[in-house]
């Protein structure tokens, strides 16, 4: 840190840190992720705007992320066999409880409506 408050006296401290992490990772990015090499390098040529229109980090990096989006939502597993068979027998049951109540308190003795008249 020191060596670099020697030589960009004129950048705060705060910054310094930021500018190494972000060369290091270009360095990084052009070396490694697109295989530049010495030779190649005097190809690169840095283009401010293409067809009129502003380039820069910023633009390439919202290209890179639109490039992330899948392009479908992925399909949901389903319920695997046992589970699903587990859930119909207990909706099942539960249907059938709910009948057999039904049947009980709608479905009264006639005897018993007698005595309600």
């Amino acid at each position: 840190m020191e060596d670099l408050q020697m030589y960009f006296g004129e950048v705060k401290e705060k910054y310094l840190s930021e500018y190494c992490f972000s060369g290091t990772y270009i360095l990084a990015l052009l070396l490694n992720g697109y295989h530049f090499t010495a030779e190649s390098w005097k190809n690169i040529h840095f283009m401010g705007k293409v067809r009129s229109t502003s380039v820069g980090w910023t633009l390439g990096y919202m290209l890179n992320l639109t490039n992330m989006i899948p392009s479908e939502e992925p399909l949901s597993t389903p319920l695997s066999h046992s589970t699903y068979v587990f859930l119909m027998v207990l909706f099942s049951l539960i249907l059938v409880i709910a009948v057999i109540i039904g049947i009980f308190i709608f479905h009264k003795p006639s005897y018993f409506w007698k005595d309600m008249v």
